[in-house]
């Protein structure tokens, strides 16, 4: 799990990856982030490789009431799903990750689509984006 924060606001970010083909998920630096930002204003979520061609940098749009989100990685796309959340009257703001892949090659196939959020009446309860399974259970 990761915490990306701006605006002083955090979003829990759930990475799944049931091939194994990410070696690692971490928050984006500085260029990784300013390259997907000035993208994002054209799109809902971005994945480019703005540096090394392992790297995907992804790129999405929440708003300050989207606390947890799930990314999955599949043969050929990232995807970012946000849980059911009631509205919410408020800007929307970036959340930048990027992921090192082992091959490439791979990495060059990638492309990002994002679900958004249904939205829920505010006496429902909102439901988290479950943790992914452990060898345990």
């Amino acid at each position: 799990m990761l915490d990306l924060e701006s605006g002083g606001e955090t979003t829990q970010l759930f990475v799944f990856d049931p091939d194994g083909a990410v070696v690692a998920a971490r928050k984006a630096d500085g260029q990784e982030t300013a390259a997907t930002m000035e993208r994002l204003a054209e799109n809902d979520i971005v994945a480019l490789r703005p540096g090394s061609d392992d790297v995907v940098v992804v790129g999405w749009l929440v708003t300050p009431c989207d606390r947890q989100a799930s990314l999955t990685v599949a043969a050929t796309a990232v995807t970012v799903e946000l849980p059911p959340r009631p509205g919410c009257d408020a800007l929307a703001i970036g959340r930048v990750v990027a992921l090192q892949f082992a091959d490439p090659a791979r990495a060059a196939l990638m492309r990002a689509q994002l679900i958004p959020p249904t939205i829920v009446p505010e006496d429902q309860p909102r439901t988290p984006v479950a943790p992914p399974p452990t060898g345990e259970g």
